[in-house]
């Protein structure tokens, strides 16, 4: 069977927003409501707040390899790094839609396990709940799962990041 497959290079002149997923094109939806992006911008102004050391980036090209390249909600990558993203990032948040959970739940979540990311965060905005798992380990481990509470995500050895799902929720 004919697969087309596109690399790096293609991607780099096609208009929109799109994923280059091991070859294949995955389109990007906008994010959804006025509420989704208040609620990246929330994230990002904690994180930044909150850490030093780490860039924190929205909806910048990660490239994996010549043949991927991922365009997460949110990353957060040690040092001081510009896009395109070229490391594995620390920390990977996505959205979670319902035109895209399926992609980011199953598919996403075991290439960014594979890819060497230390945490995935699933953001799922309508229940106001996150969810954190730690990829460090041979499997993957679930450290956070709820609508309330505080979240910890530890950043190397000697560095941690403390959220609570109230604060990243609240403008909402």
């Amino acid at each position: 069977m004919y697969r087309e497959y596109y690399t790096y290079q293609d991607y780099r002149n096609w208009k929109g927003d799109w994923e280059l997923i091991e070859g294949m094109p995955f389109p990007l939806p906008p994010l959804s409501s006025i509420k989704d992006q208040v609620l990246i911008f929330r994230l990002i102004h904690l994180l930044r707040e909150r850490i030093k050391g780490f860039s924190v980036f929205s909806e910048v090209q990660w490239v994996v390899r010549t043949d991927t390249v991922l365009v997460p909600s949110l990353l957060v990558v040690e040092g001081e790094v510009e896009p395109p993203i070229t490391i594995p990032p620390t920390v990977v948040f996505e959205l979670v839609s319902p035109i895209l959970y399926r992609r980011v739940e199953s598919y996403k979540f075991e290439l960014y396990r594979r890819e060497g990311i230390k945490f995935y965060g699933l953001i799922y905005p309508p229940v106001r709940k996150i969810k954190i798992y730690d990829f460090r380990g041979q499997l993957p481990r679930l450290l956070f799962d709820g609508t309330f509470g505080e979240v910890r995500i530890p950043l190397s050895n000697e560095y941690e990041v403390t959220l609570t799902v109230e604060e990243v929720f609240e403008e909402l």
